[in-house]
């Protein structure tokens, strides 16, 4: 058990004396009894107040305690106003340790979100001297920092709270208040349906599902947590692998090159097929990177070779090297409109598709409208998808060839289904359409760069025709450094391409481990030993509801969701509309105490304890009441505690719970009376 709770203390001073009560807890059931309005929920929520739960109830910071502990008590007919009031509390772990807590309900000194403790049983043996620390509580940090209550309470319990995800994106703790609930049940929201005091204003996305799994330590939560954070690595290495296929397409492209065998999203096997490369227009055929470089370093070693002639030498192969650039120009530009128009053409192509698609769109969203007025009964506008006249409900077909042979009209569903293929076949096409105009587009690029060389090169040798005939050849000399500088571009392209194959290499490596990781993780995130509990947490469940006469739906048709951890009807409905009020008490009965009772035998995180108060709600039968009592009373074989609050008569309780042992307190008046 991981937690007891000992002794409950209320204290309200006042100017005719000090009012209050003290109840002591023992192991097993405990059944306080006292008549209606004497303040039984009063000790629940002092229970829940002192432990800083009251973000369960709601989500403001006033004090969830009736009038007699913050404002005024009556005393035989005269209201006594209260100076000051406090709740202290004293609870006990599975390892034998004892924590005494006080909290402030109404003080002038001390303010309501201030927790004192003392690491000992100080309300039990108050003679001794214990330690005493002092913490905050309902305010932010409480549930993270060393002098947070709720830091020491989950520290007290042996509770490791897990990081869960919220709405706005962000993860914070798991509150102990959406924990507790499932523990404890409070009179005024709790009895309204399952997990029904599980708050909401935390923010915590599915916390009635994460509290459950915390509460079971389920694996599934675990596993759904390495799902996300391996999914969070898969699309950093989406981002990062699409920032360096970009960097090698601006690679490529500044050095008039195209990126060829290079995939746009990860992949497992790296290289996939043919290496990546980049290649360029060498004028007639296409060179890779490291043959264009060769080549040009074989020209640069020639050219180095010979010695520079003046410009009157040289002038017939400049002519003749003029008259090629041309040639080059004119192959170069024709072959560059001619892509030009091919991807004109090939725009148009995505442009029609767009329209298409569209168009299979709008049917899309027709037919399923078709199809829900269908499973809704309509009848309106479908007889000609049964090939029925409307008018004349006569048998047709839509087709102004004879009519000799019936033609089969395909139904929605099947028109659903074609639409849907015609779309993943047009979405294919549409990508297939933007790579070709992607590696049209780089094609382009390539020859314009080859182009602008080109034109340079025109220059230099008319300038080198129109020179002084006794100055050294400026196309010569331009083509010498024209050469050199080429040589320093392409090795400095192919170590930077280099690198990025090596980046590649490692993404591809890292995908490949990452998706065999996700492939590792069970489909529905549920372990093994996860759905042997739930399994065994639905058998008590319907245990239960046989004993308790649970009839509106038959209990054997009730099942623990693995979604969502809460009873189902068989058909997958939840159960909050079609049971009646008192089958709803039972079912909650049923689900919480299977919580308590499954910790006998599997490995979880329940406290070991649950708190009822006025369980027999609705004018529950006193057959399914007895019953519910001398289960929850077995708690003390198994070193548990359920505390139950009730307004029965103590002789009724007694005659009950028969020879079962149990502790009764009962009050026969109201349970807050002047002490001194």
């Amino acid at each position: 058990m991981s937690l007891q709770f000992r002794q409950l203390q209320l204290r309200a001073v006042t100017a005719k004396g000090v009012y209050g009560a003290t109840l002591a807890f023992e192991k097993g059931l405990v059944v306080v009894r006292a008549g209606n309005s004497s303040g039984k929920s009063t000790c629940v929520q002092s229970i829940i107040y002192a432990l800083g739960l009251e973000g369960m109830i709601s989500k403001k910071h006033s004090v969830p305690l009736p009038h007699c502990m913050t404002e005024r008590l009556e005393d035989r007919g005269t209201e006594i106003i209260v100076l000051e009031s406090s709740v202290l509390l004293e609870i006990e772990n599975q390892k034998g340790e004892v924590l005494s807590i006080q909290r402030p309900v109404k003080s002038t000194s001390r303010d309501t979100h201030l927790v004192s403790t003392w690491d000992g049983p100080a309300l039990t043996s108050p003679s001794n001297t214990y330690l005493q620390r002092d913490y905050f509580v309902r305010y932010e940090g409480a549930a993270q920092r060393e002098r947070g209550f709720h830091h020491r309470l989950a520290s007290f319990l042996g509770w490791e709270l897990p990081d869960v995800p919220h709405y706005d994106e962000s993860t914070g703790p798991l509150y102990l208040e959406c924990i507790f609930p499932l523990a404890m049940i409070e009179q005024k929201h709790g009895w309204s349906g399952i997990q029904a005091s599980i708050p909401v204003h935390y923010g915590i996305r599915e916390v009635g599902k994460r509290s459950t799994e915390f509460l079971l330590a389920l694996d599934a939560y675990k596993n759904s947590i390495a799902r996300q954070e391996l999914n969070d690595v898969k699309e950093n290495i989406k981002r990062d692998w699409q920032v360096i296929f970009n960097g090698c397409q601006n690679l490529a492209r500044a050095a008039g090159g195209v990126l060829q065998g290079l995939a746009a999203e990860p992949t497992t096997d790296w290289p996939r097929g043919v290496s990546p490369q980049i290649v360029f227009f060498g004028g007639v055929k296409w060179l890779s990177l490291t043959e264009e470089l060769a080549e040009k370093e074989e020209q640069l070693k020639n050219e180095q070779s010979e010695e520079i002639q003046l410009a009157g030498e040289a002038a017939n192969q400049v002519k003749i090297a003029l008259e090629k650039a041309y040639e080059a120009l004119r192959t170069t530009e024709l072959l560059a409109n001619r892509l030009m128009q091919e991807l004109g053409a090939e725009r148009a192509q995505v442009d029609s598709i767009d329209q298409r698609l569209e168009a299979l769109k709008e049917d899309l969203y027709r037919h399923k409208d078709v199809q829900r007025l269908q499973r809704l009964g309509s009848e309106e506008a479908l007889e000609i998808s049964k090939d029925i006249c409307p008018t004349c409900h006569q048998a047709v077909t839509d087709s102004l060839l004879p009519q000799d042979k019936r033609q089969t009209i395909m139904s929605v569903e099947e028109n659903l289904d074609f639409i849907e293929g015609q779309l993943r076949t047009f979405e294919s096409m549409r990508a297939d359409a933007e790579r070709v105009q992607e590696a049209k587009r780089q094609q382009v690029n390539a020859f314009v760069s080859r182009a602008d060389e080109l034109r340079t090169e025109i220059r230099a040798h008319k300038t080198t025709l129109t020179s002084s005939s006794r100055l050294p050849s400026i196309s010569a000399l331009r083509q010498r450094m024209v050469v050199e500088d080429r040589i320093t571009k392409l090795r400095s392209v192919e170590e930077d391409f280099r690198r990025a194959l090596e980046q590649f290499r490692q993404a591809s490596e890292l995908w490949r481990i990452t998706l065999e990781k996700i492939r590792a993780l069970p489909s529905d995130d549920l372990s093994q030993n996860d759905k042997q509990k739930l399994s065994q947490l639905q058998d008590i469940v319907v245990d239960q509801l046989h004993k308790y006469e649970f009839s509106s739906v038959s209990p054997r048709s009730i099942s623990i969701s693995s979604e969502t951890y809460k009873p189902i009807h068989e058909d997958g409905f939840d159960l909050g509309f079609d049971l009646s009020a008192t089958d709803m008490i039972r079912l909650i009965w049923s689900y919480l105490v299977g919580l308590l009772e499954l910790t006998r035998s599997r490995q979880t995180d329940h406290p070991g304890f649950l708190i009822f108060d006025e369980p027999r709600q609705h004018e529950m039968s006193p057959t399914s009441y007895a019953e519910f009592l001398r289960r929850v009373a077995n708690s003390r074989d198994h070193n548990q505690q359920v505390i139950v609050t009730s307004s029965g008569q103590e002789t009724s309780i007694k005659e009950i719970l028969g020879n079962v042992p149990f502790q009764l307190i009962g009050f026969p008046g109201k349970i807050l009376t002047r002490l001194a």
